[in-house]
């Protein structure tokens, strides 16, 4: 097993949905995008264009909330691995220095709520608090959205 330092940190896009805190390493992100930058298409619901290229969109918050109000998103984080795919946020997503030493594996409790899309979790504490941010598993996005 790899030696990590107790020091040593990874460079993140952390943004919210569904009530939890998710995260992209920096290298796996393509850019973050607002809604204003992207074209919808007035015929097919949903299907948006950035650069005049189709996005494959996925919505975190209706995935793992399906029954809660539908809200179109403000922001878009754009995955450049793999398939192009659009990660739908209502806040504006934060880039974090994540600290290595504190990843783990998600409890199994939270396996079922997360539909899988995360098998590790970084503890980061924050002023008086400390919250949990999981760690977002491409292949399994991709999955989702070819299923969906």
């Amino acid at each position: 097993m790899t030696q990590i330092d107790a020091n040593s940190t990874c460079k993140a896009v952390v943004f919210d949905a569904a009530g939890f805190r998710f995260a992209l390493p920096l290298n796996s992100v393509d850019r973050i995008v607002h809604r204003a930058m992207l074209q919808e298409d007035p015929k097919i619901k949903d299907l948006l264009y950035f650069e005049h290229q189709p996005l494959e969109v996925l919505d975190l918050g209706r995935l793992l909330t399906p029954t809660a109000v539908v809200v179109k998103p403000h922001f878009f984080v754009v995955t450049g691995v793999g398939k192009r795919l659009a990660i739908a946020t209502q806040t504006p997503p934060v880039m974090m220095d994540l600290p290595l030493a504190t990843v783990h594996n998600v409890p199994s409790a939270y396996q079922k709520d997360l539909n899988g899309l995360a098998q590790q979790m970084i503890m980061v504490g924050e002023a008086d608090a400390t919250s949990s941010v999981f760690l977002l598993d491409l292949q399994q996005l991709g999955q989702l959205v070819m299923v969906a």
